[in-house]
């Protein structure tokens, strides 16, 4: 049974140390009030690298992020079987070494981490030892400056439960193909080749406005360092006809990748609530998502 600080009435709700940081970092930042109300009308909040893009989306959007990968994790209504199962055996113990693209404020991976540490907290997960180098990578450097910002509040609550994390952030443009041949050589950087690695690339379909073609190289480069190592690769995105062109490209993009082996439920797309931690109300989350393995 989930506990219910995650799932409760039927409702994700975001871990309660990500919420408190969530909630002090807009406070500092004087953005709380802001976060009280309705994103402005006639605006699409997609993030982005400058400092207004950023606030907007940290601002409106963050909770919503948030709470994906948190519904993908927790799996509550048997909607993502393999994935999930995946994902919870990969993050169980060990050592893990995560990529998380572009990683924005913070949403994917740090609410993948508080959920971890929350369910080990009510004892829903062993509290097994785990190691989790995290190379986290954004256009905006007001992003990498929240992202930095959240983890420090959150570096404790994650010890407390076994789960220790080292964290680099660097600056990342997806357009420019030697910045990501830089981003891998730093991420696989006294690493083994038999350590397990997990790429977590979430909200890409507005950057990348529906189009996959712009994310060839960048994705491509980053299959073929990938050939001899066991890696997870989970794309997540929100349910909008943008996200949905993605998800469709990807599926034929594999096709030409043979050194890699989609999972048995290697796609996904749900519709979700969850509750609001500053609004104190239910929102409506939507998620599709692809996702690969290779041992």
């Amino acid at each position: 049974m989930l506990p219910k600080t995650l799932f409760f009435e039927n409702k994700i709700h975001i871990p309660p140390e990500l919420t408190s940081a969530y909630a002090t970092i807009l406070q500092t930042l004087g953005l709380l009030q802001d976060a009280h109300n309705r994103s402005p009308e006639n605006s699409t909040i997609i993030g982005g690298s400058d400092k207004e893009a950023t606030l907007n989306h940290f601002t409106y959007r963050f909770p919503a992020s948030a709470s994906r990968i948190e519904y993908l994790f927790l799996n509550p209504k048997s909607e993502f079987g393999e994935v999930s199962k995946e994902l919870q055996r990969w993050l169980s113990f060990g050592n893990v070494w995560l990529l998380d693209l572009p990683c924005g404020t913070g949403a994917a991976s740090l609410s993948l981490l508080s959920t971890i540490a929350e369910l080990r907290k009510t004892r829903t997960l062993p509290p097994i030892p785990l190691t989790i180098t995290l190379l986290a990578a954004d256009i905006s450097p007001d992003a990498l400056e929240i992202y930095k910002n959240f983890f420090e509040k959150i570096e404790g609550p994650l010890r407390a439960q076994n789960i220790e994390v080292k964290l680099q952030l660097e600056n990342w443009d997806f357009i420019k193909p030697e910045q990501t041949a830089r981003l891998i050589d730093i991420w696989f950087q006294e690493a083994r080749p038999s350590a397990e690695y997990i790429v977590l690339i979430s909200a890409m379909s507005g950057p990348l406005k529906g189009n996959i073609r712009t994310t060839d190289r960048w994705f491509n480069h980053l299959l073929e360092r990938l050939h001899n190592r066991s890696a997870l690769v989970t794309w997540i995105e929100p349910g909008t006809r943008q996200a949905n062109n993605i998800m469709t490209a990807l599926k034929k993009f594999f096709l030409g990748i043979s050194w890699f082996s989609p999972s048995k439920e290697d796609h996904g797309q749900a519709e979700y609530y969850y509750f609001h931690p500053i609004k104190k109300s239910e929102c409506r989350g939507q998620i599709c998502l692809r996702f690969w393995s290779k041992s």
